[in-house]
């Protein structure tokens, strides 16, 4: 599978994110209240076949430590819980299980180098669709069995605790993105109508192969 590779300009092949077990740190957050009202050091938890240990500072995940950070919440909730990538050290809400040397590694998803469920080609509509599903990610909806036809329509409810005035810059920021990935789309699709004289009926599932 290909992706658009920014640094270079050359397409390589990639993994997607749909093929390893997610990590979410929201999960030990959850975790980390029910630590404080039992006044405990830590907690065993099950997340998909994997038993893990969740403690104050770290989270032991299939032998491998995972540091924790916490952001404070400005309007007095709970702090936010991310995991740091035991790779590059870099703050983020999902990790990924991915095999190295026989073994399951968290990384995140730069260093694990996956890609969302769809080739990357240079430019294009499918450049767009990356933008705005990584648009979604960012508004913490959960894109893990969004397809790009349908996160073209998609209005992520805002978090209790954002501002309103962030949520709709980022909803603002995502239509922009959705009208952008809708017009790269079309255009994609005519070009091969007027190239190839193929039915209009048959441009996705030409488009999607």
């Amino acid at each position: 599978m290909a992706y658009w590779s920014r640094a270079g300009g050359h397409n390589r092949t990639h993994n997607r994110t749909t093929q390893y077990v997610r990590i979410d740190s929201r999960i030990f957050a959850n975790a980390h209240r029910l630590m404080n009202n039992n006044n405990s050091e830590q907690m065993m938890y099950a997340v998909q076949g994997t038993t893990i240990i969740v403690r104050r500072d770290c989270v032991i995940w299939d032998g491998y430590i995972i540091r924790l950070d916490f952001v404070k919440n400005g309007f007095g909730g709970n702090d936010r819980v991310y995991m740091l990538c035991p790779y590059c050290k870099k703050r983020y809400q999902f990790l990924y299980e991915m095999p190295v040397k026989g073994r399951k590694f968290p990384l995140c998803r730069n260093c694990g180098y996956l890609h969302y469920p769809s080739s990357q080609r240079a430019h294009g509509w499918q450049e767009a669709a990356e933008r705005m599903m990584k648009q979604l990610e960012k508004m913490e909806y959960d894109i893990t069995d969004v397809c790009y036809g349908d996160a073209e329509y998609i209005t992520p409810p805002r978090p209790k605790w954002q501002r309103k005035t962030t949520y709709n810059k980022n909803l603002e920021t995502l239509r922009k993105l959705q009208e952008s990935y809708n017009k790269e789309w079309l255009k994609s699709a005519w070009a091969i109508v007027d190239k190839h004289n193929i039915p209009i009926h048959q441009l996705p599932e030409l488009l999607f192969m």
